[in-house]
């Protein structure tokens, strides 16, 4: 994913997590303000680095939370909470959009069927 950004990752691929893939993921955290040299979880691909990296680079994927995953959820600030929550929304939108064209390429009308699926209404938690 990272090398298809030339100014993110230049270096050789090698298919491994090393020090050329740290560097690239530290250039993409601070070209999208996602975390700074000296901060937590700078140079890991963290929770918001992932959420950046699937929103850019790949096709949205739903995942859900479960017990297990609570207490990283409950250490989360409002901030990363929030950010979150715009990421999903993204996916959400993206995942409709997705779905009125292929049901389109059937030629099936999308707003037909976004009428049986419902309007996605957002409500502030």
């Amino acid at each position: 994913m990272l090398s298809q950004d030339p100014t993110i990752y230049s270096d050789p691929i090698t298919g491994v997590y090393d020090a050329y893939t740290v560097g690239a993921v530290e250039r993409f955290q601070d070209k999208h303000d996602i975390v700074h040299a000296g901060q937590p979880g700078y140079g890991n691909v963290g929770i918001k680095t992932k959420a950046e990296l699937n929103l850019l680079y790949a096709t949205p994927v739903i995942t859900q939370l479960s017990a297990t995953s609570a207490p990283v959820a409950q250490t989360m600030t409002p901030a990363d909470k929030e950010s979150i929550i715009q990421l999903l929304k993204a996916q959400i939108t993206l995942l409709m959009q997705q779905l009125a064209k292929l049901l389109s390429s059937e030629g099936k009308m999308a707003t037909s069927a976004l009428s049986r699926f419902g309007e996605i209404h957002f409500w502030p938690f």
